[in-house]
């Protein structure tokens, strides 16, 4: 593959997007950094969201990268524009809540639908535009889990055997709201896709495939099961590393569950 993809998140949430990539196209030559010792960004300030997202694209650069993947609903919300604009000869493709599913579903009268997004994503100008651009009419919700990006990355590397209670404790609020979709604003979110179905009661959407879609499309490759290429992972485990390399995994590869 003559053209790298590096893709990041502030933690794991991004390995949604990046095994949906990989199980429609295993020979990707692919970097991904988790950005741990920051995670989440949901609940960091602006400033700071934008001050990783340039350290890791320029880190990312140094590798000969040329397309990177914004695989977190935050940081694409605060930083990708900036990103584009400062870094014209990089492609970035980035992960937007899908606000325009409101013009796909098949709506009838008694359905109603939430998106759920991280307090920052949730207050942040891009998300309140592509709101009023594609749902002028308010038929979707929106709520801001304060806790829930944070409570997948701890279960993901700690375990924890309350995960379920803890994301029905989060999602109380909605729980008797009857909702018919529930819109995963985070990459985060569906790694926890099942657990949040069961306490909603709903059907949950995200937007892994549409991404995967998007960076084939760029690359003008047709998704097939060619065979496995290693994907290169840095994990930035305390805020004076500077990210390193740690394990491999690839679309046959087991892979860590929730």
């Amino acid at each position: 593959m003559a053209l790298k993809i590096g893709m990041f998140d502030s933690g794991i949430g991004g390995l949604s997007t990046l095994k949906n990539l990989l199980c429609q196209r295993s020979d990707l030559e692919i970097y991904y950094w988790a950005d741990d010792a920051y995670a989440p960004y949901g609940s960091k300030s602006e400033a700071e969201v934008r001050g990783r997202c340039h350290a890791i694209c320029q880190h990312f650069i140094h590798q000969g990268i040329g397309l990177i993947v914004i695989a977190c609903n935050t940081a694409t919300a605060l930083a990708i524009d900036e990103l584009r604009a400062h870094y014209p000869e990089i492609t970035f493709v980035g992960v937007e809540p899908y606000v325009n599913v409101v013009n796909h579903l098949p709506w009838q009268a008694q359905q109603r639908a939430v998106i759920l997004t991280t307090p920052l994503t949730g207050q942040s100008a891009r998300f309140s535009r592509l709101k009023r651009q594609l749902d002028p009419a308010g038929r979707l919700d929106q709520y801001s889990c304060p806790q829930l990006a944070k409570i997948v990355e701890h279960a993901f590397w700690q375990g924890d055997p309350q995960l379920a209670e803890k994301i029905q404790e989060e999602l109380a609020p909605l729980q008797d709201q009857h909702y018919t979709y529930a819109i995963l604003g985070c990459t985060h979110y569906p790694l926890v896709g099942r657990y949040i179905a069961a306490t909603l009661n709903t059907e949950v959407i995200s937007t892994c495939s549409a991404v995967s879609k998007r960076v084939l499309d760029l690359l003008d490759l047709a998704p097939c099961n060619p065979p496995d290429t290693p994907i290169s992972f840095w994990f930035t485990r305390s805020s004076q590393d500077t990210g390193y390399a740690v394990k491999t995994l690839s679309a046959q590869a087991p892979w860590p569950a929730l």
